[in-house]
């Protein structure tokens, strides 16, 4: 049975090892792009729920999704989540028709009180900052929501 599992495992290996060097590279003037942006976003301070470091993050988000032309609006409220309470603060903007399904892109502005959260879950913010400032809203088919939450370290209470 372990080797079974052993082989299972190999494969699985050989198969990521094959699907990643197929995989475009990413051009160093666009990666050195988006890590810009996650500079100019994030300091290396933790952004734990409700802390000042998690506003102003909040704030440099927000200015940013503006200036590419996706005006934020914010939605502030009270949530729970078991006996965990908190006020969050998430960050949405819409690009392309103002009618119709739209295509909902979603990350979190928070971290875990331990760490800066360059990974948890900053890189998805970068990602979705980029898009807004890449994409030509005149040629969506369908508009395209970013939302940002706050308080997914405290039970998902932002989603």
């Amino acid at each position: 049975m372990r080797s079974l599992a052993a082989a299972a495992a190999c494969l699985a290996l050989l198969a990521l090892a094959r699907w990643s060097r197929q995989a475009p590279p990413v051009a160093p003037d666009r990666a050195r792009a988006l890590l810009a942006t996650h500079a100019a976003l994030f300091t290396a301070a933790p952004r734990p729920p409700g802390s000042a470091e998690a506003a102003a993050a909040r704030d440099r988000i927000a200015a940013a999704l503006d200036a590419a032309g996706c005006p934020v609006a914010r939605q502030v409220a009270w949530a729970c989540a078991g006996a965990t309470c908190a006020r969050g603060e998430n960050l949405w903007c819409r690009l392309g028709p103002a009618e119709g399904p739209a295509v909902v892109g979603m990350a979190h502005t928070d971290s875990v009180p331990a760490g800066p959260g360059a990974a948890d879950d900053g890189s998805g913010v970068v990602a979705w900052v980029a898009a807004a400032r890449g994409v030509a809203p005149g040629a969506l088919r369908r508009p395209l929501v970013i939302l940002l939450t706050a308080g997914e370290e405290l039970g998902q209470l932002g989603a």
